[in-house]
């Protein structure tokens, strides 16, 4: 599960224009959360609203329901982001981050390799 705290998600709520690289973030975990409009910001910021919620969301995902499509969607918004880079621009995205990464780690177990190539996604 995401390691999340309350101020890290007071950050990233207060956040009126997040660098690329956290809004790739959140939406990658907006798609494995199955949210409605997954790319827009403002799906994340509802989503950060209440911490409890969301660390309950998080934890409950089910692996084995997200589709190989859903993965690789995810994947390709993360393209070659790293732990580095994002704690390099906020180190409040490290927790979902992670999560994003272990949960699209657990499906290419599950499906085989995942495409990371963005003309092979369906957007």
């Amino acid at each position: 599960m995401a390691n999340l705290n309350a101020n890290d998600i007071s950050e990233l709520k207060s956040l009126s224009a997040p660098p690329q690289i956290v809004k790739d973030t959140l939406a990658a975990a907006m798609i494995l959360l199955r949210e409605p409009n997954p790319r827009d910001f403002k799906t994340a910021k509802k989503a950060l609203a209440n911490i409890n919620s969301l660390k309950q969301k998080l934890s409950a995902v089910n692996v084995d329901a997200i589709s190989k499509e859903e993965a690789e969607e995810a994947r390709c918004l993360l393209g070659d982001i790293t732990v580095g880079k994002v704690r390099s621009v906020s180190s409040a995205t490290c927790g979902i981050f992670n999560w994003v990464q272990e949960v699209l780690s657990s499906v290419e177990k599950r499906t085989g390799s995942l495409s990371t190539a963005k003309d092979d996604i369906k957007t």
